[in-house]
């Protein structure tokens, strides 16, 4: 509405144009927008003006009357208003209407497609980033400005996506690499960044998201494909798969079979990338484990030693009433081989203790996972229910030459099932939505460890060499979290409530016997219930005006946490507290390009149960571990973050700044015991500590169209200063490192095209007084392609490496493929050679918090592989 007044001053001719402008749906007032005053039929400008943060504008005109005068309204992300002041009534009133808005395309050298935003959608035109020898969709991803990959994990301005889509559906549920990995280019239109992405749909307009979702969007609905066969030496190699995928609008399928022993490990591209905690689940609560010759930060293909079988089956269907059901089904073998001869030095306040050793691994690992679920998502309900069965047998063995005179022979058996079901409801009831949430998992890990000759002597046998020590572990875990939710908006207040209970179960039985004395000691068993309830009461409070969002999160918490010791002594421990874990956030975008996030936050932190074990347990030939605590331990945690981004699509800029601070205190402090052999005794001791943590990233991408090429820079910071008990010494730990990583893609020439990577790192640690030399490394990765004749192309990829204080006896690798594509097909043939030169080991040094590690980790010998590529 504009409240429009002229005054008519007969002496100077001057009018006086006052008003405010607001947006037409909310009423709101619109701050900046800009105010043209001319004159009808006439390119004459007379004044001009800018609302204020009312909406409110003032200026003075130079004319007779104002029946001759028109005014111009126009704001970014609304259509724009002219407006005569012929016979116009005071006061007049005059709405923006909100629209989407189409940023100019950016355009790659002569091609008319780039990048194209609108509203929080990023448009990347395949065909405007891929070159002559991409294949699949993850060929392009890993270019696109804005974006990166480690390994399969896809990230959008530093931070893992939340969804991925193929035309809208999402069939993998976050194990996405079956599909970058295999997608035939051809068949990709666009992919599609969703900003501040809310995947529930009945949540839209009451939870505002900050992150980000990836949608491929196809050329046409089909069933494609590409498939693989590859046969090499030396020794004798394979490399096959096949992967048809189907993509229709009610059904969508992806199946595969992937066999190979190149060093290719296909299981990664089934792992999920989305819900961390399917990880999780597997890694938490494992107790015993052999020591493992190490993974470098190179191509899998030039040191792992595998001879994988996968195969998956993947299905959507959506009904007529927008229910979708998916269903999967997978089976990976794997056998591993690999070595290595580390060196790790450890850092103590009285003494500093060295070690050497010559390690081998064979691991025969085995995973079965199933899983169904249905899910409706619409404006006025959200429903899904998702049932997940995970089933691991694996044999682990290891081969450890210590100090060159000690060999030890490592043997872990473990087989893990695991059981999950998240439901999930949510409805409008009247204004308000109401839902209920449950989620409940069961794991069951039986493992074993046998290790030849025995460990700690002082301990387990007087001091006296024995042959052989057997670890046993039994290993029950449940949990449920049920939950009820309500969300109320209230003009600019949005209320969040949640209130619920949450269940723990861990039930641990392990016992230690030596080939001389299987009947230990019960300081050498356990049998152990700890079981932790919470009850909760979480509200929230919202409120949105304009570009601000203010959030307030106040969870209160009832927690008891109980301890039952059937072994060392019939005893047991209860620990109740009641505690508020508040967190308050703020988010501003103050124009399309800029958005600011910054959050403070409080909580009370308790150790894991599973650690809380009284018996000892032999979890490696190197370590074993017990607690004397027998309760759970205690502390708090204060975090600042701030987190900031920048996109301007005309100009194709991207960047991201993270800088957090977070101080914790906990009232039990983990006391490491370690000899002259390395040899290692965990205790948890009643003893306060306190640690502190600054960390900042950063990346920037640029779009460079008049030279086709894309650079990408990223940088990483971490200092950190912690409490140690090491040794019965009480010191302070100060660790850095820092990391700065440089991409440059360049496709500017017809016959030639390059991607180019640098990587720097950098490390140290120290105790007052004392030193842990800095280590330093970086990495040169070059790959050129070149085209010679239509249809061909030569590639080849440089690795050259450096590292300080070792010095890298063999810094090169080199790869080369030579392809042909036969004409008006789809299909590939090549010749492949993977390190070239025969380099024998890759060297890689690092700093842990008080431990060097020297890794040289042993490649894989120059091997051929000839192959015929194809997609259907």
């Amino acid at each position: 509405m504009i409240l429009l007044t002229c005054w008519s001053n007969k002496a100077l001719c001057q009018q006086a144009i006052t008003g405010i402008v607001t947006e037409a749906a909310t009423g709101k007032p619109i701050a900046g927008t800009s105010i043209v005053c001319s004159v009808a039929h006439s390119t004459q400008i007379l004044n001009f003006g800018i609302t204020d943060a009312q909406g409110r504008f003032h200026f003075t005109v130079h004319a007779p009357n104002t029946d001759s005068l028109v005014l111009k309204f126009s704001h970014v992300g609304f259509t724009t208003e002219l407006l005569s002041l012929f016979h116009k009534a005071n006061p007049i009133i005059i709405k923006l209407v909100n629209k989407d808005q189409v940023l100019p395309e950016i355009t790659i050298h002569d091609i008319n497609k780039g990048i194209l935003k609108r509203k929080d959608t990023v448009d990347y035109a395949a065909d405007s980033f891929a070159t002559k020898n991409d294949r699949v969709l993850a060929d392009i991803i890993k270019k696109l400005p804005g974006m990166e990959m480690k390994g399969n994990q896809i990230y959008y301005q530093g931070n893992p996506l939340q969804k991925f889509y193929v035309n809208g559906l999402d069939l993998m549920g976050g194990r996405y690499g079956l599909i970058t990995n295999n997608l035939p280019l051809e068949n990709v239109k666009k992919v599609q960044i969703v900003e501040n992405d809310q995947p529930t749909k009945i949540l839209d307009s009451l939870v505002p998201s900050d992150k980000a979702s990836l949608n491929v969007v196809l050329k046409k609905h089909t069933t494609t494909g590409s498939g693989n066969i590859g046969v090499g030496a030396s020794p004798a190699l394979w490399d096959v798969s096949l992967t048809p995928m189907s993509f229709y609008k009610h059904f969508q399928m992806v199946n595969t079979i992937q066999v190979n022993n190149t060093g290719n490990d296909v299981s990664d591209q089934l792992k999920d990338q989305i819900n961390e905690k399917a990880g999780e689940a597997y890694a938490a609560d494992r107790y015993v484990s052999v020591m493992d010759a190490g993974h470098p930060p190179v191509d899998q293909s030039t040191w792992l030693q595998n001879n994988v079988k996968m195969a998956s089956t993947n299905i959507l269907y959506k009904t007529q009433n927008n229910l979708q059901l998916r269903g999967s089904l997978t089976y990976i073998h794997d056998a591993q081989d690999n070595k290595s001869y580390n060196s790790t030095t450890m850092m103590l306040p009285a003494q500093t203790v060295t070690i050497t050793e010559a390690v081998k691994n064979i691991y025969h690992l085995n995973n079965l996972t199933g899983g169904l679920s249905l899910e409706k998502n619409e404006k006025n309900i959200f429903l899904k229910d998702q049932l997940i069965v995970d089933a691991k047998w694996n044999k682990n063995e290891g081969w450890d030459t210590r100090n060159d005179t000690t060999d030890i022979s490592q043997v872990n058996k473990e087989q893990v099932t695991s059981l999950s079901n998240d439901f999930k409801l949510t409805l409008k009831v009247g204004k308000q939505l109401m839902g209920i949430n449950s989620s409940t998992f069961y794991k069951r890990t039986p493992e074993n460890l046998v290790i030849s000759p025995g460990q700690f002597t002082k301990i387990l046998n007087t001091g006296i060499d024995y042959q052989q020590a057997f670890q046993q572990v039994n290993f029950h875990y449940f949990t449920t979290d049920n939950f009820l939710h309500f969300i109320k908006k209230l003009h600019l207040l949005t209320i969040d409530f949640k209130g619920g209970f949450l269940f723990e179960n861990r039930l641990l039985k392990s016992a230690l016997a030596t080939d001389v004395n299987p009947n230990l000691s019960k300081i050498f068993q356990n049998n152990d219930a700890f079981i932790h309830t919470k009850f909760y009461l979480s509200p929230g409070f919202r409120v949105e005006k304009r570009n601000w969002l203010f959030e307030l999160s106040t969870p209160l918490n009832w927690q008891t946490f109980s301890n039952q010791y059937n072994h060392i002594k019939s005893d047991s421990t209860t620990t109740r507290k009641l505690t508020l874990d508040p967190t308050f956030t703020i988010r501003f975008k103050p124009t399309l390009r800029w958005n600011f996030y910054g959050s403070v936050s409080y909580k009370n932190d308790f150790g894991s149960q599973g650690n809380l074990y009284k018996g000892y347990i032999l979890q490696s030939f190197q370590s074993m571990n017990r607690s004397l605590a027998g309760v759970v331990s205690q502390g708090n945690t204060m975090a600042y973050s701030f987190y900031s981004t920048y996109e301007d699509i005309r100009k194709a800029w991207f960047s991201n700044l993270s800088v957090s601070y977070i101080r914790s205190y906990n009232n039990f402090i983990n006391e490491t015991s370690i000899d002259s052999l390395g040899l290692t005794v965990n205790e948890m001791l009643p003893i306060g500590n306190n640690r502190n943590v600054f960390t900042s990233t950063m990346g920037v991408s640029k779009l460079i169209t008049g030279i086709q090429s894309i650079v990408k820079v990223k940088g990483r910071f971490n200092t950190s200063l912690s409490d140690q008990y090491l040794n019965d010494s009480f010191a302070s730990l100060h660790a850095t490192s820092a990391g700065l990583s440089l991409d440059v893609i360049n496709s500017s020439l017809a016959w030639f095209d390059f991607a180019y990577k640098f990587d720097y790192n950098y490390s140290i640690s120290s105790y007052p007084g004392m030193d842990l030399h800095a280590v330093t490394s970086m990495n040169h990765s070059l790959k050129m392609n070149f085209y010679p004749l239509k249809g061909q192309s030569l590639t080849s990829k440089l690795d050259y490496f450096t590292s300080r204080p070792a010095v890298q006896s063999n810094k090169l690798l080199v790869n080369l493929k030579y392809m042909v594509t036969l004409p008006k097909t789809k299909t590939d043939l090549s010749l492949t050679v993977v390190n070239v030169l025969n380099a024998r080991q890759y060297i890689n040094q690092y700093n842990y918090q008080y431990i060097r590690y020297y890794n040289e980790l042993y490649l894989r010998p120059r091997q051929v592989v000839a192959s015929v590529r194809f997609n259907f």
